[in-house]
């Protein structure tokens, strides 16, 4: 349980009843190391509101229902996504296009990011995918063990999308180390020096590809037109920023909770093993157990909502680990069943602001597990091997020692 009020002794805004104050930090959840969803799960606890307010990282409300949380993404006209993460004055300063945009006026920068991200497109890079994963998996094949974050969730994600944007293998860490600190900040440097530095290292590859046919995502992007128009220098570093986030990050982390549930739960293993045709069901189940994005809100006008009055200005994380395991949402939510008639959850979003990336996602995990189950149909956790995690906007399954029968 999150420290409460009287342990806290702070000065409350005027709007912040005390009864809803909780010591919560989304970068560092209270035991976050006995588990990432888990430590999320506290905020459900059965005294607690369904709207709390935590002091830290600038303070911050923080819906605790699945019916909440909904209601934040979906409703853009009280919610705004101007300010996407916290604390605020490190959010505002965040600006990337479209998702620090409204609608309607994101919806032309909509368009063009998801022109790169249809089905269509999608399965025009499944041979990359597939490819990808048999180089990453095959080597280790007949070692007989490995830590899968390092040998393989981490590579994954990255060498598809460096492929898929064109960028040199020798940039490849320096950026992976930038997005990890906006999304996983280690207090080595605020969040507006990781933006700006991010920003300035993609400005030199805006500059490079402005003005130049290209096939590449963001030689699309930089390229691409809005309101009838060529992008300006800034608006097409934005997008670009944005697409780097989202594609260095989420996947791995994702791949690296759902290889966690199938080496210590042999019976769905053997399932997805016998029939490869139910993998594609089981990842939505899999995103519904273990959803890992946090996303900031700030609130447009005054108004009551979960039980409390919001004011204009104030900021909300809305947290996708209390919709997809809400119990009152869904039956037996800890658990995962291959056969659960519908897995419904938001690991990927709601609303206007649903990442645009979630076809490609959806691709790389399905394709990930049916290569790697191909070739290593038995495996377990490491006898003594430790699993750690990190929370963040995005949270992370740092280490998973594996080992299977050679």
């Amino acid at each position: 349980m999150p420290a409460m009020l009287a342990e806290l002794k702070i000065d409350l805004p005027e709007n912040v009843p005390a009864d809803r104050v909780v010591d919560w930090n989304v970068y560092a959840p209270p035991h976050v190391e006995s588990g990432f969803q888990e430590a999320w799960l506290a905020l459900q606890a059965p005294d607690m509101p369904e709207m709390v307010w935590t002091p830290k990282n600038g303070g911050h409300w923080i819906p605790t229902t699945a019916e909440l949380v909904l209601a934040v993404f979906e409703d853009h006209e009280r919610f705004s996504n101007r300010v996407y993460a916290v604390p605020k004055e490190g959010g505002e300063k965040q600006n990337m296009i479209p998702i620090n945009i409204d609608p309607p006026e994101h919806h032309p920068w909509r368009i063009l990011l998801n022109s790169n991200l249809t089905p269509r497109e999608v399965r025009k890079v499944e041979g990359l995918v597939r490819q990808t994963a048999i180089e990453l998996i095959e080597p280790i094949q007949h070692d007989g063990q490995c830590d899968f974050v390092e040998m393989v969730s981490s590579q994954f994600p990255l060498r598809i999308f460096t492929r898929i944007v064109d960028l040199a293998g020798e940039r490849v860490p320096r950026f992976k180390w930038l997005v990890e600190q906006f999304t996983r900040p280690d207090g080595t440097q605020t969040m507006e020096e990781t933006f700006t530095a991010l920003k300035e290292e993609i400005a030199t590859i805006v500059d490079v590809r402005m003005g130049k046919d290209g096939d590449d995502m963001f030689s699309k992007l930089i390229n691409g037109e809005v309101h009838g128009r060529n992008l300006l220098r800034e608006e097409a570093i934005q997008m670009c920023a944005l697409v780097m986030i989202a594609g260095l990050d989420t996947v791995q982390n994702f791949l690296g909770f759902a290889m966690w549930h199938l080496a210590t739960h042999p019976q769905d293993r053997a399932k997805l093993v016998a029939e490869k045709s139910a993998i594609p069901g089981a990842v939505e189940e899999l995103l519904r157990r273990f959803p890992i994005v946090m996303s900031g809100r700030e609130v447009r006008k005054d108004f009551k909502f979960g039980g409390v009055q919001l004011k204009k200005g104030d900021v909300l994380v809305a947290s996708t680990v209390l919709h997809g395991l809400d119990q009152r949402m869904h039956d037996a939510p800890m658990e995962v069943d291959f056969e659960r008639k519908r897995s419904v959850h938001m690991t990927f979003g709601a609303g206007p602001h649903m990442c645009p990336g979630a076809n490609l996602a959806r691709s790389e995990l399905r394709i990930a597990l049916e290569e790697w189950l191909e070739r290593i149909p038995e495996f377990a956790l490491a006898p003594g091997g430790k699993v750690t995690f990190s929370g963040g906007l995005t949270g992370s399954l740092e280490s998973l020692p594996l080992v299977w029968p050679i």
